[in-house]
């Protein structure tokens, strides 16, 4: 019942720290979405939002990033939010490569591809399948990779 009573509120769940910007962009209608890991496990998702983060300890060169917040189940396990963090310099390199701005949309799809690999990469028989990591972030290399699948 608890559960039900967050969904309906909005929040997902996890009380954040204080410091912790609150999350932007919710959709107004939660869905969850199936993924199929090419380990075979089977994984549920939901969109939560984003969070515009600033230079902290884990930034220390003053790096701004953006967090995609996922809520995350496998195995019938409770949902865990995992961040996918797109640092702010990597849509800004992919503009200059593609010679035009990067939409929201298409930041979006690169966290989402992201989310995708750490479920992937996830092996749930090696670990804990009821513990998801809490963070990822996609990489330069990843966000180059990731543009070329997209064929942006």
């Amino acid at each position: 019942m608890i559960d039900w009573l967050r969904r309906l509120r909005g929040s997902p769940g996890k009380q954040h720290a204080a410091d912790t910007p609150p999350l932007q962009g919710i959709p107004a209608v939660r869905r969850t979405k199936t993924y199929s890991a090419l380990s075979g496990y089977v994984f549920q998702y939901v969109y939560a939002g984003y969070r515009q983060q600033g230079p902290d300890a884990e930034r220390p060169t003053g790096q701004t990033a953006r967090d995609y917040v996922f809520l995350v189940a496998s195995q019938r396990q409770a949902e865990q939010e995992l961040g996918i963090r797109l640092p702010d310099a990597i849509p800004i390199a992919l503009a200059r490569h593609a010679g035009r701005p990067v939409s929201p949309k298409e930041c979006y799809a690169l966290a989402k591809l992201k989310l995708f690999r750490v479920l992937d990469e996830w092996n749930v028989a090696d670990n804990n399948p009821g513990v998801i990591p809490m963070t990822a972030c996609v990489t330069p290399e990843e966000a180059m990779e990731f543009w070329e699948t997209l064929d942006l």
